[in-house]
């Protein structure tokens, strides 16, 4: 039996997506994230926040962010796509993603028309 090379073996260096070093980790400035729950409860955005970003340290997540690479809408709601079309005006330039409870075939696609990516 073969086996393949290892793509992230000496020279494969063209191979690794931007940014990323070899253990996986991103270098250079990091990604900001802001995070937008639908949850009244501060307590829950922060402990997300703080899970997130040992989850994944090659981005900055955050609950306050002027200008976001990355706007992440937690616990969508059918029928708030006001909240994306709103979300997509302040941050046009930010990747717009939605995340929610169960299938998305109710709102999947409302939302893309209401901006997000």
């Amino acid at each position: 039996m073969t086996s393949s090379p290892d793509p992230l073996s000496r020279g494969a260096s063209a191979s690794l997506p931007y940014g990323w070093s070899r253990k996986g980790r991103a270098r250079g400035p990091r990604l900001t994230c802001l995070l937008t729950t639908l949850h009244p409860e501060r307590a829950l955005s922060n402990a997300l926040v703080q899970h997130l970003s040992q989850e994944l340290p090659e981005m900055r997540f955050t609950l306050r962010a002027t200008h976001p690479d990355v706007v992440w809408i937690c616990g969508f709601e059918e029928g708030r796509e006001d909240l994306v079309q709103g979300l997509r005006v302040r941050h046009p330039d930010a990747f717009l993603v939605v995340t929610g409870r169960g299938s998305t075939e109710g709102w999947g696609e409302r939302v893309r028309e209401a901006g997000a990516d």
